[in-house]
This record gives C-alpha cells, structure tokens and sequence, in this order.
C-alpha cells in the first residue's frame, strides 16, 4: 500500500516519533486511520514493537482486543452466527458493549416464547438473555410485570400472535417497551372490549402490523411510517381506522389495508398525508383510482384492477414508480403510456386470457415480472424495454423460447424462468446477453442442447440455477467446463448421478455447488462432501 506523508501516524512507543504505517491493505488501513477516537488502538514504529512485544500489560491487551477498534471487531463479528456471537457477547464488556450497541449484530439475537402455556404472575422464563427481538406464539398472557421491564427495554422489535391476551395487559407490555421500531400483532385474541387512556406514547416505533384496531392506537403511535392491517373492516373499523391514520398523517408513508368509500372520502381531508407506498386489499377498480386523485404522492402501488383502471391510475400518480396487479380482464398493455417514471411492473393474470404485447415498451422500466399470462409479441416489447434488468416468467405460455431469448438484452442481468411453456418448442440466441450474471430455469421444458447454445452466449454468467429439469444429466454437468466464468451452481432434482458428482470433484473445483437428486446415493454425498466442503 501506497502511504502519503499525511498518512504518517505517531508512535505510541518512547520514540514519539512519526512514521509510516506499512504492509497493511488500502480497507484495513482506512478504518484504523480514521479511528482516532479508540483509546485501545496503539501505533508502534518497528523498534518499539520489538521492545514491547515483551511487556506483559502489551500482550494483555493484544489478548482481551484493546489492539482494535470497534469498526474492524463489527467487520468480523458479522461473520458468526448467532450462538457464537452469544458467546463473543460473554467474553468482555468490552465485546459485549460493541455487539449490544450496533444494531446489525443486535438483530441477530431473538427470543422466542413458543407453546401452549400461560403467562401469569408466577411464570419466570429461564436462560432469559437481552436481545432486539421478542415472539410470542400461541400463549396465554396474563401477567409478565415480575421480569418483563427490564426485558423489554431492550427491545426493537417484537411480534405477538396466535395468542390471548386482553387490552389492558398488551398496553401494560408495551409501555415497558420505548425503543420499540418495530410491532407485529397477528391473530391476537382480545377478551376484553373496553376502551382506556393511556399516558405514554411510543415515539420510535414506525412500522405496526396488526389484526386488530383500536382508538387507543392512534395515541401511542404517534410517529408511524408503515401501517399494515390484516383485517377485513367491518361493524364500523373503517372509522376505527380512519382516526388512526389522521393521528400519524404527518409521518405515514406505507398503508397496507382494505379500502372503502368511507376511508377514501376521510382520506381526502387529511392534508398532510403524503403516502409513497400503497397496498389496497379487497377494493374494487373505482376506489382505487380515487384514492390515485387524492394521493398523487403515491410512488409504488399494489392492486386489483383492469386495464383501464391502470390508465386512470397512470395519469393521476405522475411519480408512478413501481406498480403490482393482478389483472382481472384481458387485453394490451396499452397502460404503460401513461406510466413514463415506471421502473417495477409485476403482473398476474389467467393462463386462459390472451395478452398481446408487441406494440407496446417502456424506456425506463428495468424490471420485469409476469405470471399466469398466454403472452404474443413478447420479443419486441422487451426489445422496447431497452434498460431491462430483471426478468422474471412464471407460469405462462409463450409462442416460443425465442420470444425471450431473440430479444435484444443490452442491460439484463437477471432472468428467471418458472413453470412456462411454450407453443413451439425451439429456441434463437442470436446476440450474447453480455450483462447476464444470474440465471434460473425451473420446470420447463428445454432440452440440454438448447441450454448449451444459451450459456454460450452469456460471457459474464456467474450463477445457475436449475430446478426439476429432466434434460439435465451427467452429459450436461461433463459440458460445464465449457464455462469457466460460472461461480455458483445449483442443480435441485434433475436427472443426475453420482458420475455428476464426480465429475465436479474432479474438475471444477472453482465451483460453489449446491446438489439435490433422488438419483444421488448418500455415499456419494458423503465423499463428494469430504472431496470439496461445499454442500
């Protein structure tokens, strides 16, 4: 590594004097130098490392990590899995303080209260440890005062469901919980019906995801950024509802919920909401292009609807970004005109309806998802799509293989074949798809050939995928070394043996393989495990 003078760091030794740090990569070198704040971390110019590498207070700090600063101990603890950074967290205070206080480690760490049992005033949970994440599935709660403050305090997230539990005693639990950002209420059995004040708010929390609505809701999540409500609306909940979402406007962005005329005519007056992100459940066509002329903040989109409602939808939301729909009639993608800024479209439909894109294209879409459509025209409409980068077909009949593959892809580097069928079974790859880094085939019918002439014409493919695939045998797996730029293999119930097995042990070592066959006896997994530690 190249070093500038200003790079020169002082030594900590009895010299004092400056020197630079060499031996040592640009990333490494990066995080020590602007890690000034870390009072363990100690430069040593090479005379005062040989002095102190024998001073016994020198190696106990080398031995308990005072050498390091807590950037690179988070770069490293990032690779363990939870019951080893359980035991990191046990070490030192030291370790313990760096993995408690960021918040990616942290998440790692959840508990789990699973099972038929009754939380009551006597209940004390063993082996309980601090962590992020709390569940409780299936559990009488009654009483938790004995042990959950101190539990609780510590959480971000926490989810209840499938369980029993009255107001009251939800309330009491969530009080204990203010750094809560995250809370999940499904299937929560509620045996009490009243009404009560409450004196605290949870100011942090933004995301609720619940099956269940209470006014009360709207006075202690006052700062909500996503809300999603998995319930049918009915006996008045629309209104429930309604004065939840006009306490937390000014924050709310997400809304994942049934819609009714009532909740769109109260949505109207609400002035300060801005929301980016939709997901209408339930809800004929109409409504939702009235909620698309009150909320044209609306950048993402999840619907039911027809072709013409999606047209009205693209001319009231001008910042359109990503739109998913199950289409419920048949026809054109004629909708894509008036949708300029949109880069994400996910669409289902019926096998039995016919759609026919040809005319049709978007020059800023760069994401592609169809399933259950009886499709023409698609070669050109994803040659009209010049900055596609995902491709995702699912269940759909095409007219053939070259529907896809004879479009021309400048930009593609994802695609995803599922379940498709095709009228024709034939296949053009005139022009390598020279972006193409990941492909996956599952359950179609291509023959191997056909599967060789593709991967010759994609020089960057790093990643493979293939999945119920009867053309794929130990001759195809011989041709792989055809290919030397792949880097993941996945090969999930296809026609191989053991000689495929082999032939990967012996020859492609380079590759990270991942094998499933009914065909594969489990003493050839077991050598092939020894051979190359990959599966």
């Amino acid at each position: 590594m190249n070093l500038s003078t200003t790079d020169e760091v002082p030594c900590n030794g009895p010299c004092r004097k400056r020197f630079r740090a060499l031996n040592m990569d640009q990333a490494t070198a990066s995080v020590l130098l602007s890690s000034g704040r870390t009072p363990g971390l100690q430069w040593l110019c090479a005379a005062c490392h040989q002095a102190q590498t024998f001073n016994p207070q020198y190696i106990s700090a080398i031995r308990y990590g005072t050498d390091l600063p807590p950037e690179l101990w988070i770069m490293i603890f990032r690779y363990l899995g939870k019951r080893s950074l359980l035991q990191v967290r046990l070490t030192c205070h030291r370790w313990k303080e760096i993995v408690v206080q960021n918040q990616s480690l942290a998440k790692k760490f959840c508990v789990v209260f699973d099972g038929q049992c009754t939380m009551d005033e006597q209940f004390r949970p063993g082996n309980l440890f601090p962590a992020s994440r709390a569940e409780f599935r299936t559990t009488w709660i009654i009483s938790v005062d004995g042990w959950w403050p101190s539990f609780g305090a510590g959480l971000t997230e926490l989810c209840i469901s499938s369980c029993r539990i009255t107001l009251p005693v939800l309330l009491g639990m969530l009080k204990k919980t203010p750094n809560l950002t995250c809370l999940s209420l499904g299937h929560v059995e509620s045996t009490s019906a009243e009404e009560i004040n409450v004196d605290f708010r949870l100011e942090k929390l933004e995301c609720l995801s619940c099956a269940m609505i209470s006014d009360v809701y709207g006075n202690i999540f006052t700062r909500l950024r996503e809300l999603n409500l998995e319930i049918e609306l009915e006996n008045g909940e629309d209104e429930k509802v309604c004065r939840v979402l006009r306490s937390v406007q000014g924050t709310l962005q997400q809304l994942d919920c049934q819609l009714t005329p009532f909740m769109v005519e109260q949505m109207a007056s609400m002035d300060r909401l801005q929301l980016k992100k939709v997901a209408v459940r339930q809800a004929v066509g109409d409504l939702v292009v009235e909620l698309s002329q009150i909320q044209g903040s609306i950048e993402h989109l999840v619907v039911i609807a027809t072709v013409e409602d999606l047209c009205k939808i693209g001319r009231n939301l001008t910042k359109l970004k990503e739109i998913s729909s199950i289409m419920v009639d048949c026809g054109t993608p004629s909708f894509l005109a008036e949708m300029r800024q949109l880069k994400v479209l996910d669409l289902e439909g019926f096998e039995e309806d016919r759609w026919n894109f040809e005319q049709f294209g978007s020059a800023t879409l760069t994401s592609l998802k169809l399933n259950k459509f009886s499709i023409s025209g698609l070669q050109r409409f994803l040659t009209n799509c010049p900055n596609l980068q995902e491709l995702h077909i699912f269940e759909c009949v095409l007219d053939s293989w070259s529907d896809i593959f004879a479009a021309r892809f400048e930009t593609l580097r994802r695609l995803h074949l599922g379940s498709s069928s095709v009228l024709q079974n034939v296949m053009n790859v005139p022009a390598k798809l020279k972006c193409l880094k990941k492909l996956r085939i599952s359950s179609c019918d291509i023959c191997a050939e056909m599967l060789v002439e593709l991967l010759q014409q994609c020089p960057r493919l790093e990643k493979l995928k293939l999945f119920g695939m009867s053309s794929i045998d130990d001759k195809f797996v011989g041709i792989l070394g055809q290919f030397p730029q792949l880097r993941k293999l996945q090969i999930f119930y296809c026609a191989i043996t053991d000689k495929s097995l082999q032939l990967i042990a012996e020859n492609y070592s380079h590759l990270n393989v991942d094998i499933k066959s009914r065909k594969i006896s489990d003493a050839a997994i077991k050598l092939f495990r020894y051979a190359t530690r990959s599966v």
